[in-house]
C-alpha cells in the first residue's frame, strides 16, 4: 500500500427505510371501573392505499379483556380504534394497565413511533368503592318522630351512586324512600325517616337495609342495614348546650343531665360521625352518669398540631350504651367551632451583619431584603418583667444588708470590755452628722 491509499478513508453506506409511523391517538391516561368499556385509537402518519394489521398487547398485568387483539388499517384510512373491557383489578384502590404495539414483519412499510408518549397508552382502573352504613343499630325513644338512615362510601366516587333500599320488621315508619342517590365526590348520605308515635308502651323495631347500588360499587356485607328500636326509655338524657368554640389544645365541658335518678350507672359513648374530624380532637372518653346522679360532665380536649389551618368544624354525637337510658334525637350532638391556628412561630435567623431577615411566606423562613418588625413576642416581654423584678429584689436585699452592718457598727461600743484601760467610747452627737465626738470613760 501506497501513502496516497493510505489516505483515503472509507466509505459508509446510509441504508433509509421509508414508512409510516403508528402511535396511540390519546397517549393520556384513560379512566375507567370494573366492567367499563374503553375506546383505544391507532393513527398512522397518513393513510395509505393498501390496508395495514397491527396488534395491540397488555404489558405486565391482565386486566382488560380482550387482549391481545388485532387492529387493521383499512385502505386510505389513518386511524383504526380498539375497544376493551375492564375486566379484573388488584387489591390496590388505583391500578394501571399499559397498551403496546407490536408491528408485524410483514408489513415493512409500518414504523413504530419514536416519540415514547405515544408508543404507550395507559388505562387507569379504580377499585370500586364499597358502602356501608354508620350504625348497626341505633336506639331510639319510643316518642321519637324521626330517624337517621345513614351511608357512608370508603372513598369518594366520580359519578352518583344510585341505592336501592329494603325494609324489613314492623311498619311503624313513613316518607321510606325506596332509592336514593348518593352524589358525586359526597363522602356520606343521610336518609331521613319519619316514625309514627308509639304509645302502647311497648317496644318495636324495624330494618333498613341497602339492596344493590350502581357502577358495580360493593356492599359492605358486614355492614349493610340499620337496625332501629324503639325503647320505652326509662332515662331520657338531653344535652343544654350543643355549641362551643374551642382553640387548640383547650378543653371544654359538655353537661349531661337525666329526667331522672340514674337508676345505676349510665354510660354514653361519644364519636365524631363525619371522616377526618376525630383527627381534630384528642382521645374521646365516655361520659359516665353516677347511680342516684341525674348529670354528668365529660371534657373534650382539641387536638393541637401547631399546623397552620383555616376554621373548622367538629361534630360530636352521643348516644347511650346502658340499656334503658337514651340520648334525647334532637339534642344527641354537640357543635365544636375550632378558630384559625397560625401555627408555632419560628425564630428569625441573624446574618453577619446582625439584620433579620423578613420571610414573605415563601416557606423559606426569611431571606428576604425588608426588615422585619422589632415588636417583641410575648416571651420576651415575660423575661424582661421578671428580670426586673429580680433586678429589683436584688437591690432590696443589698439596701437590707448595709442598715444591718450599720445597726451592728453603731451598738459595738455599749457594755462592758475586759479590758485593764480605759476604752474610748465612739457617739455621733445628733448636731454633727457626720463628725465624731470622743469621751474618756473609766471602767
Amino acid at each position: 500500500m501506497n501513502d496516497c491509499e493510505s489516505n483515503v478513508l472509507p466509505e459508509f453506506v446510509i441504508v433509509t427505510r421509508q414508512g409510516y409511523s403508528v402511535s396511540f391517538d390519546e397517549p393520556i391516561p384513560n379512566l375507567g371501573q370494573l366492567g367499563d368499556v374503553i375506546t383505544v385509537a391507532l393513527v398512522r402518519t397518513e393513510p395509505i392505499a393498501d390496508e395495514a394489521t397491527v396488534t395491540v398487547e397488555e404489558l405486565g398485568t391482565s386486566f382488560l379483556s380482550p387482549i391481545p387483539a388485532t387492529l387493521t388499517f383499512q385502505a386510505n384510512e389513518a386511524t383504526a380504534t380498539l375497544t376493551v373491557s375492564i375486566t379484573d383489578h388488584g387489591p390496590a384502590l388505583e391500578e394501571e394497565a399499559t397498551l403496546g404495539i407490536d408491528l408485524p414483519s410483514s408489513s415493512p412499510s409500518l414504523l413504530l413511533t419514536r416519540d415514547p408518549d405515544r408508543a404507550n397508552a395507559i388505562v387507569n382502573i379504580l377499585n370500586p368503592p364499597s358502602l356501608s352504613v354508620q350504625y348497626a343499630n341505633l336506639a331510639l325513644s319510643a316518642s321519637s318522630t324521626r330517624a337517621n338512615f345513614v351511608i357512608e362510601i370508603s372513598e369518594p366516587f366520580h359519578r352518583d351512586i344510585t341505592i336501592t333500599l329494603v325494609y324489613e320488621g314492623e311498619v311503624i315508619y313513613s316518607d321510606a324512600p325506596s332509592t336514593v342517590v348518593l352524589p358525586a365526590h359526597a363522602e356520606r348520605l343521610t336518609v331521613p325517616l319519619t316514625i309514627n308515635p308509639q304509645d302502647d308502651n311497648m317496644e318495636h323495631s324495624f330494618i333498613v337495609r341497602m339492596f344493590s347500588a350502581t357502577d358495580s360499587i360493593n356492599i359492605d356485607e358486614n355492614r349493610d342495614q340499620t337496625t332501629f328500636v324503639l325503647h320505652v326509655a326509662d332515662v331520657l338524657i338531653s344535652i343544654p348546650q350543643r355549641r362551643f368554640r374551642v382553640a387548640e389544645g383547650e378543653t371544654f365541658s359538655v353537661g349531661l343531665i337525666a329526667d331522672r335518678t340514674a337508676p345505676s350507672e349510665i354510660v354514653v359513648d361519644l364519636f365524631t360521625p363525619n371522616l377526618g374530624d376525630s383527627a381534630q380532637l384528642e382521645a374521646l372518653p365516655d361520659a359516665v352518669i353516677g347511680q342516684g346522679r341525674t348529670n354528668s360532665l365529660v371534657g373534650i380536649t382539641v387536638f393541637n398540631d401547631d399546623i397552620p389551618e383555616d376554621e373548622s368544624t367538629v361534630t360530636v354525637e352521643f348516644r347511650s350504651k346502658t340499656v334503658g337510658a337514651m340520648v334525647d334525637p334532637v339534642e344527641d350532638y354537640v357543635v365544636v367551632i375550632i378558630p384559625a391556628n397560625q401555627g408555632r412561630a419560628i425564630a428569625p435567623q441573624i446574618d453577619d451583619d446582625n439584620v433579620i431577615p423578613a420571610d414573605d411566606n415563601d416557606g423559606d423562613g426569611g431571606d428576604d431584603a425588608a426588615p422585619q418588625s422589632d415588636t417583641l413576642s410575648s416571651g420576651a416581654l415575660i423575661g424582661i418583667i421578671l428580670g426586673g423584678v429580680g433586678a429589683l429584689l436584688l437591690l432590696i436585699m443589698m439596701a437590707l444588708l448595709c442598715c444591718l452592718v450599720i445597726c451592728c457598727c453603731g451598738s459595738g461600743g455599749y457594755g462592758k470590755h475586759d479590758h485593764a484601760y480605759p476604752r474610748p467610747y465612739y457617739f455621733y452627737g445628733p448636731g454633727y452628722p457626720s463628725e465624731a465626738v470622743v469621751y474618756d470613760v473609766e471602767y
